[in-house]
């Protein structure tokens, strides 16, 4: 099994959280991990994310009640991915006011 980069910052079964008013640039992986997490905040973030592959912005996996706004994000791969690598669904996610920028589907 190869090696696996470090996220920069991951939040596990966490709750009532608020990033707001930082700026996160080259991650050696993803960005901002939330892992069944739930009550989030994310706002007027700035993300730049190109250190390496497989660069996320933000990802929401298994997590829900989340707000991400006033944000401009561009990284090398997903922007903002929502997913579930657990039984448990990632819900009620709301964006508004961002600005999105992914290299992943580029020539």
């Amino acid at each position: 099994m190869g090696k696996t980069a470090p996220f920069l910052l991951r939040f596990v079964k966490s709750n009532k959280i608020t990033l707001k008013d930082i700026h996160i640039r080259e991650a050696a992986a993803w960005a901002c991990h939330f892992f069944q997490s739930y009550d989030i905040l994310v706002d007027n973030i700035s993300i730049y994310n190109h250190a390496n592959k497989n660069n996320d912005g933000i990802d929401l996996d298994s997590s829900h009640d989340v707000v991400i706004k006033n944000c401009n994000i561009n990284s090398g791969d997903d922007a903002i991915c929502i997913k579930s690598t657990s039984p448990l669904a990632t819900h009620d996610v709301q964006v508004s006011n961002c600005t999105l920028k992914s290299d992943w589907g580029e020539p």
